[in-house]
C-alpha cells in the first residue's frame, strides 16, 4: 500500500512528459501533481469497497492414509451429547483420506501409515488396534482447537510407531495419547504399545517425553523434567494402573485431573495478562502448565470414549471438553502479553 503514492507520482509525471510537438500543452503543473498525490487514497480498493479477502479462513487439508495392508475399518466416535460422529459399516478403508471423526479399527496383522496434513509426518499403526490418526486436524469438533493446530494420535489399544526423518516440521511435536498417559516427541524412532492397563514407550533413537496419568504407576528408565519423564535413546518407560478401578471411575478421575490442570493453566494465563506480570518467571510455568492441561484432558476424553452410554460417560466427557476449551481460550487471551 505504501507503493501506491510513488506509483501515482510516476504516472502523473509520465503523462506530463509524454507530450508531443502537435499536442496542446498540458495544464497540469508540478504543483498540481504534488497536490493530487497528497489527496490520493492509498487504498488499492475502490472507495466504499470492503477490504475482504476471497480466501477461506483456512484451507481444508486432509489427513491421508499413505499405505494400508490388512483390514482397516471405521467406527463412530461418541460425543458429549450422547450422539455419535463418524461412519461405521462403510467397508474396509484403502489409501486415501482418513475419516476426520471416528475410530479406526485395525485387524490382527493390519498395518496403516497415516500422513499429517501440515507437516507430512508419517506415523504407523499396527493391529489389532483401535486408534485415531490426525486427531481434530480440521479444528471442527473440539471447542478451542484451531485447524491444523496439533499433531496428535490416539491409541486406545494397539501399537504406534514413528521413525525420524518422516516429515517433521521445526518445533512441531507429535502427541500420542493412551489410556494411561501421553507420549510426545519431535523427531525420534519409537514404539508405543497401549491397552487399558498398559502404556509402554520404547525409544530406539532420539528422545521422547512421557506424561503419566495421576492414577498410573511408573516403571521408568528416564529422568524427570517438570512432570514429564524424559526417555532417551535405548530406554523404555512403562505405565500401569496404580490400583484396580472400574472404567467409569478411571474416566471420572481423569476428568477431574483435566479440570484441575486446566484451572492451573488458566490461572497462570490470567497472571501473565496482569500489567505488572513477571514474564521471565510466569511464561515458562505457563508453557508447561498448558502441556500438562492438554495431556490430562486428552487422556480424560479418550477414557470417556470407552464407557457405555449413560450419565458416567456423558458427565466425564462434558467436564473434559469444557475444561479443555477453557484453558485454550485463556491461552489465546494471554498471547498478546507474551508477544514482543
Amino acid at each position: 500500500m505504501r507503493g501506491v503514492a510513488p506509483f501515482l507520482v510516476f504516472a502523473v509525471v509520465a503523462s506530463v512528459a509524454s507530450g508531443c510537438g502537435t499536442c496542446e500543452p498540458s495544464s497540469l503543473t508540478a504543483d498540481a501533481a504534488t497536490e493530487a498525490v497528497a489527496h490520493a487514497d492509498p487504498s488499492p480498493f475502490p472507495a466504499g469497497r470492503p477490504r475482504t479477502s476471497s480466501l477461506p479462513a483456512h484451507i481444508p487439508l486432509s489427513c491421508r492414509i499413505a499405505t494400508v495392508t490388512g483390514t482397516v475399518t471405521a467406527a463412530p466416535l461418541w460425543q458429549a451429547d450422547g450422539a455419535t460422529k463418524g461412519t461405521a459399516d462403510a467397508g474396509p478403508l484403502t489409501a486415501g483420506e482418513v475419516p476426520s471423526e471416528g475410530w479406526l479399527d485395525l485387524a490382527a496383522s493390519a498395518h496403516m501409515v497415516a500422513r499429517d496434513p501440515v507437516s507430512t509426518r508419517e506415523t504407523s499403526f499396527l493391529g489389532p488396534a483401535r486408534v485415531r490418526a490426525c486427531v481434530e486436524h480440521d479444528g471442527t469438533s473440539q471447542p478451542g482447537r484451531g485447524p491444523h493446530e496439533d499433531e496428535e494420535s490416539w491409541v486406545l489399544r494397539g501399537i504406534f510407531e514413528s521413525a525420524p526423518g518422516s516429515g517433521e516440521r521445526p518445533g512441531g511435536e507429535e502427541w500420542v495419547v493412551t489410556p494411561m498417559g501421553v507420549v510426545r516427541y519431535d523427531a525420534a524412532g519409537l514404539r508405543v504399545t497401549a491397552s487399558a492397563g498398559l502404556t509402554e514407550a520404547r525409544v530406539d533413537t532420539g528422545s521422547a517425553f512421557v506424561w503419566p496419568a495421576a492414577d498410573a504407576a511408573v516403571k521408568l528408565d528416564a529422568g524427570v523434567e517438570e512432570g514429564w519423564l524424559r526417555v532417551n535413546n535405548g530406554a523404555t518407560t512403562t505405565l500401569r494402573p496404580a490400583k484396580a478401578q472400574s472404567p467409569a471411575a478411571a474416566a471420572s478421575k481423569a476428568a477431574s485431573a483435566c479440570k484441575a490442570a486446566a484451572d492451573r493453566a488458566k490461572d497462570l494465563a490470567e497472571e501473565i495478562a496482569a500489567p505488572d506480570a513477571s514474564l521471565g518467571d510466569l511464561a515458562p510455568r505457563h508453557i508447561n502448565a498448558r502441556k500438562v492441561a492438554r495431556a490430562a484432558c486428552a487422556v480424560a476424553l479418550l477414557r470417556a470414549q470407552v464407557l457405555p452410554g449413560g450419565p458416567s460417560r456423558d458427565d466425564a466427557m462434558q467436564i473434559a471438553r469444557a475444561a479443555d476449551a477453557e484453558w485454550r481460550s485463556q491461552t489465546e487471551a494471554a498471547r498478546p502479553a507474551l508477544e514482543p
